[in-house]
């Protein structure tokens, strides 16, 4: 989750500096409050977007069979097995919580 983190903070960060230009101001405290809700959709857009992929193989991982010893080939072979779009299974759900989060 750090990487997403740092993929929220910069979204907002950009949606912010879009919103004050936009808006024509020069302070971030001066934006009125629907563009900085904005702004923090942007940010959530941006963490899911980064997560996403990662979360869709950590559910896979957590769904084999655990008794087996050793996770790293089982790693491997669910990565390999995923095609693109795989990886953004359930963006739909995810983007409607970041964006209202």
């Amino acid at each position: 989750d750090g990487g997403g983190v740092g993929f929220l903070f910069l979204g907002f960060s950009l949606g912010l500096n879009f919103a004050k230009e936009y808006a024509g101001v020069t302070k971030k405290s001066e934006l009125p409050l629907p563009y900085v809700m904005l702004s923090g959709s942007m940010g959530g857009i941006a963490f899911w977007s980064f997560a996403l992929p990662f979360d869709g193989i950590k559910t896979r991982l957590q769904c084999v069979n655990v008794l087996q010893s050793d996770h790293r080939p089982r790693f491997l072979d669910i990565v390999r097995s995923m095609q693109p779009r795989d990886f953004y299974r359930g963006w739909q759900v995810a983007l409607l919580r970041g964006t209202t989060a």
